[in-house]
């Protein structure tokens, strides 16, 4: 846990102070058509997979030629996929209502090669809990790609730039993997040991392309009718409210999933362990996303410029999306540890059908109407999107929404003080950062002492576990 979450910290504020220079140094047209173009090359990334790395990670036992059987298939899919998109670029960018970013479809599409290689021994080491070589790795890949991005975006490459991130993080990236796992595949393919997985990986494949559908079409629609400027604040948008997302929820349920895979037979312990990852995840994303959404003025004069300001109320809006997310996407580690990829993939396309009407009923509004359309049909899965997996453990959607209610009241609290502190007369003539500083403080203190009186435990049992992670 130690190796993952300061290998998950370093890497998201690597990231993040990339992002920042990326940001200064591009257009919001140059995120725009990388967003746009990677709704497709995203789309083929997801397949590449076939959900076989879940699929190694659930199994109880492996054997080298299911392995081996594994990597020759995501390779062979990689390969494929890449030659597929390059020869069909132009028709795509031109479906996507801009013929120009032929290249940059061709360009990332290099990628899906790449990121195939690696993706067993990803599977291997998150299963044999190594997580300080998979921390390694994305360090490594983040830290390389995004000074390349950089180079590139000084030098005036434009969009390129982001091609270039990715290009170079996904290599280095699935370098270090390749080299930290110690396996290469011995044995021959075989069609017997892959129909052994079919099921699994099958339904979970199924479910990753639905979700995904939903995931992303709001950057396509916005894309092909609002242009490439509205999808680029848009994107940065989306891309800040991940950040915790990743930090925190992403970190949390890499570690998770194989040590809870390991009670699927214990539906009490499943639960029990389950239950405190998500209250650990509110105690920690629901504040900084509660103080993203109120003080988004302040952050964006602060972190991205004057030139995006038209960003402020789509990130106000999709903060509480992205403090929804931080536990409901946590629900995937009941679902995979149970074996349930089948339920999974029939609550997925209801999901996504409610979710992309929202979408496509927003969009008369521009930007913003997409952000509260997302944030509004989150609110209305929120019951059923907990209420499924519990089932499956023998709780109720009761039993989740106890275990986070206080986060989330306290957070609420947390962003409305910081919010009404910032009516103070003396802040008004302060310089803008001094003000995002000090808000930040006076929201972040009330949460701090009310949560001391009334989330003392859960604090604790955090911190001894932070305490755990860090070595001390």
């Amino acid at each position: 846990m130690r190796d993952a979450s300061l290998g998950r910290a370093g890497q998201q504020v690597l990231q993040f102070a990339f992002t920042i220079a990326l940001v200064r140094l591009l257009s919001p047209a140059d995120f725009g058509v990388v967003a746009l173009c990677s709704v497709i090359t995203g789309f083929i990334t997801l397949l590449g997979d076939l959900g076989t790395s879940a699929a190694i990670v659930q199994r109880k036992e492996l054997n080298p030629r299911l392995l081996s059987s594994v990597w020759w298939l995501n390779v062979g899919v990689g390969v494929g996929a890449a030659a597929l998109l390059a020869a069909g670029a132009g028709p795509l960018a031109t479906a996507l209502g801009n013929p120009g970013a032929a290249p940059v479809i061709r360009g990332l599409a290099l990628v899906f090669p790449v990121r195939s290689i690696a993706l067993v021994h990803g599977a291997l080491l998150q299963r044999d809990l190594r997580f300080g070589t998979l921390a390694r790795s994305e360090v490594y890949g983040t830290l390389t790609g995004g000074l390349a991005a950089v180079i590139a975006a000084v030098l005036g490459w434009g969009p390129w730039a982001l091609v270039t991130q990715q290009m170079v993080s996904a290599a280095v990236g699935g370098a270090v993997m390749a080299l930290g796992a110690h396996w290469y595949p011995k044995a021959r393919p075989s069609r017997t040991e892959l129909r052994g997985i079919a099921s699994f990986t099958a339904n979970l494949s199924a479910y990753n392309t639905v979700y995904y559908v939903a995931r992303n079409a709001d950057n396509l629609l916005i894309g092909r009718f609002l242009g490439t400027h509205a999808l680029g604040v848009y994107d940065i948008g989306y891309r800040t409210i991940l950040y915790p997302l990743r930090n925190v929820t992403n970190v949390v349920s890499t570690v998770a999933y194989p040590v809870l895979s390991r009670r699927q037979d214990d539906d009490a312990g499943l639960l029990r362990g389950y239950l405190r990852i998500v209250r650990s995840i509110c105690l920690i994303t629901f504040p900084m996303l509660a103080l993203l959404a109120f003080l988004s003025p302040e952050f964006v004069g602060v972190v991205y410029g004057a030139k995006w300001a038209e960003l402020v109320p789509v990130l106000a809006v999709l903060a509480p999306v992205g403090a929804l997310q931080s536990v409901t996407s946590t629900v995937i580690i009941v679902y995979w540890s149970k074996a349930r990829t089948d339920l999974l993939l029939r609550v997925g396309i209801i999901e996504s059908a409610v979710i992309v009407g929202g979408f496509i009923v927003g969009l008369r509004w521009g930007v913003l109407g997409v952000a509260v359309s997302y944030l509004v049909t989150n609110l209305l899965l929120l019951y059923p999107i907990i209420r499924v997996p519990m089932g499956l453990v023998h709780a109720r959607a009761g039993d989740f929404f106890r275990a986070v209610w206080k986060p989330a009241a306290l957070s609420l609290l947390c962003g409305v003080c910081a919010y009404l502190a910032g009516l103070w007369p003396p802040l008004h003539g302060a310089p803008l950062v001094v003000q995002l500083i000090a808000l930040s403080i006076a929201g972040l203190a009330v949460y701090a002492a009310l949560g001391w009186l009334w989330l003392r435990d859960d604090i604790t049992w955090l911190v001894a576990r932070l305490r755990e992670a860090l070595g001390r």
